[in-house]
């Protein structure tokens, strides 16, 4: 069993997020980290835990390369048969690891498993229960796969124990905004999610969370892969170019994968204000880009 955890500048609460996981009562589990050039205090905490307990392997990259490159590269570090992505401002309780790992073992037809989920916040205090999503239980891929692109919302099971074999089918974390929404489809198409009953996912809610701390397109596309920084993107419409990709990777039959194409019809109807905004946007930064080039700069257009 492999634990990825992901860090940039995340001092302030990696110690606990680190605990949670070398607490399991699961114990044939591996700790990767991988800091993303941390200019704060995170390399001393990283250096410390992997010198006390032989679990834990510390990476360091010299320089950000952003969150799809850290996310990708702890999974790719991973040796074991189940994988778990361990945000660095989160923590498992004792048992969540282990009742993950049963209930896989249990049931071959499951591609992942997790357990229901409490939001805390910066001082560890539980504030809110969330309530059980339940997404892609149905025994028919596509059936799954319109579950999850149908129900786009807080994407806890990506947090759960996953087979590594159905991940590496899988384009990983992409680098943009809302990337675990289309690995979460893709992972629907290869096999059904479990919702553990018991509440051993403590996720933080603070003021340095991503999602607050970067509130434009712009500084969020930049956060997930620095290179795109100041290009032109339309993120809509990228997440369902990507559920459309996702589809075509699956090993599954034609008539299967054309009726996965199809929810792709109703995502759009349920997503059309926001595409349209999409196209707008760009159209005007284009013309900003435009203005800019005649000056002497340079601007790209992207999906």
């Amino acid at each position: 069993m492999s634990v990825g955890v992901p860090v940039y500048n995340g001092e302030e609460f990696l110690a606990e997020a680190l605990e949670g996981v070398l607490r399991q009562d699961f114990r044939d589990l591996e700790v990767v980290i991988s800091d993303n050039g941390s200019t704060d205090g995170t390399q001393g905490i990283c250096e410390r835990y992997a010198a006390q307990d032989e679990r834990v392997r510390y990476l360091r990259s010299d320089v950000n390369r952003g969150l799809a490159w850290n996310f990708n590269t702890v999974f790719h570090e991973g040796r074991g048969e189940f994988f778990m992505w361990n945000a660095a401002d989160d923590v498992r309780l004792p048992g969540m690891v282990g009742a993950c790992v049963a209930a896989l073992d249990a049931d071959p037809g499951l591609v992942l498993a997790h357990t229901r989920t409490t939001y805390v916040d910066e001082r560890s205090r539980p504030f809110k229960v969330w309530p059980r999503t339940d997404r892609a239980t149905q025994a028919n891929p596509s059936e799954r796969f319109g579950d999850v692109v149908l129900h786009e919302a807080e994407c806890f099971p990506a947090h759960g124990v996953i087979r590594r074999s159905a991940l590496l089918g899988t384009a990983l974390h992409g680098g943009y905004p809302n990337s675990d929404n289309p690995l979460l489809a893709e992972l629907a198409l290869r096999g059904r999610f479990l919702e553990l009953d018991e509440e051993l996912f403590h996720r933080r809610d603070h003021p340095g969370r991503s999602m607050r701390a970067f509130t434009t397109t712009r500084a969020r596309n930049a956060f997930f892969d620095p290179r795109r920084s100041g290009k032109v993107t339309l993120p809509r419409w990228r997440v369902g170019a990507e559920y459309a990709r996702g589809v075509h990777r699956a090993p599954l039959p034609q008539a299967e994968k054309a009726r996965c194409y199809a929810y792709l019809g109703p995502w759009a109807v349920k997503w059309r204000g926001t595409l349209a905004r999409n196209l707008g946007s760009a159209a005007s930064q284009v013309v900003a880009q435009k203005v800019t080039q005649r000056r002497g700069g340079r601007g790209t257009l992207t999906a």
